[in-house]
């Protein structure tokens, strides 16, 4: 080769770049548009980047924040509907609670899901007993029912309990006093022989009875006419006594106890008291049906002349309650020696 074409092969040379060498050109990794650092495509700073832009996981349209996210829906109503509003102290009012949600799904909410029901009673006896789903009741009564779930208030559901009906063995012969000279039994401030005689029954239930229209009878004086009838909305409430007197005003006031004066409406005007025998007699307490519920035959009634009644004081049953005989009243347990006990138990506590 000639010293000219030496020169210019040394010159094209020069004019190549340098391989692994960093340049300032547009693809060098730091300044340049396809570098890691900067540019559109990089890692950071960019429409891609895993921070700050539409696709990223914060902050963006879908992120849990957002519309789509996974908040629940919400309680628009709740609503209490029952399969009956009324029914005796023997029977259940089967409750239904519907929520309505914000989607339109439905549930029906039970306590262990956050649901508070709340009873009032505005009327009889507050003795309700709520298991999910029924309510009961063993007295008497008007109940209210509301209840609150997720923050939302019911619908008042009004519900009545009536008294049961009176059925065989409901209702026993508890005392009976024959002779009232033995006493001011009824507390009107005079001892008359019929006026302070008295008949006491139980209630052996569990549950308040229903008196309307239940009569007590005597056998001697006329087998189709009662001694009393039961005036509408009478009731005895559960191990509770009931107190015929034969006349004269009943101005004692034994707890939870029932006391009358023998009304007979068959015969208005006319004092005919229970017409009670002391010799012997049978007394029999009816239903409205006219169902034989109880009876107490005694003295030339009773089986061997037993018991006998004929005494100046009543008889009860011995023990008290739960006693299959009868015995003078004086002698059986916590009597200390009373008389008469009517309304209450020997010792004059409340049954």
């Amino acid at each position: 080769m000639n010293d000219r074409f030496l020169l210019m092969l040394t010159l094209g040379l020069l004019a190549l770049p340098l391989s692994g060498c960093p340049t300032d050109d547009d693809d060098d990794s730091a300044t340049d548009d396809d570098d890691a650092t900067g540019d559109d495509d990089d890692a950071t700073g960019d429409d891609d980047d895993a921070t700050g832009d539409d696709d990223d996981a914060t902050g963006d349209d879908d992120d849990s924040g957002d519309d789509d996210d996974s908040a629940g829906p919400t309680v628009s109503a709740l609503t209490i509907s029952a399969d009956g509003k009324s029914v005796d102290t023997r029977g259940t009012i089967a409750l239904t609670f519907t929520a309505d949600w914000t989607d339109t799904s439905t549930t029906n909410p039970a306590e262990a899901d956050g649901l508070v029901v709340t009873f009032t009673t505005t009327a009889g006896t507050d003795d309700e007993a709520w298991a999910e789903p029924n309510l009961t009741s063993a007295y008497i009564a008007t109940i209210d029912i509301t209840a609150e779930y997720e923050g939302t208030t019911s619908n008042t559901l009004t519900v009545n309990f009536t008294g049961a009906t009176v059925n065989t063995t409901d209702i026993i012969v508890h005392e009976l006093l024959v002779d009232g000279t033995a006493g001011d039994a009824n507390g009107d401030g005079a001892a008359e022989a019929n006026e302070d005689a008295f008949v006491e029954f139980l209630n052996t239930t569990a549950v308040e009875l229903d008196l309307e229209g239940c009569q007590v009878f005597e056998r001697d004086f006329d087998v189709n006419l009662a001694r009393h009838t039961f005036a509408a909305g009478a009731s005895v409430k559960p191990g509770q006594s009931i107190v015929v007197f034969g006349g004269g005003s009943a101005d004692i006031t034994p707890t939870g106890a029932t006391v009358v004066v023998a009304d007979n409406a068959n015969d208005p005007g006319t004092a005919l008291f229970l017409h009670l025998d002391p010799t012997g007699d049978i007394v029999k307490f009816r239903n409205p049906a006219g169902d034989l519920i109880s009876e107490l035959a005694y003295g030339s009634e009773g089986t061997n002349g037993m018991p006998d009644a004929n005494l100046d004081e009543s008889i009860t049953l011995s023990p008290q309650v739960t006693g299959t005989t009868f015995d003078a009243h004086s002698t059986v347990a916590g009597s200390v020696t009373a008389l008469y006990s009517p309304g209450t138990q020997a010792d004059g506590t409340a049954f």
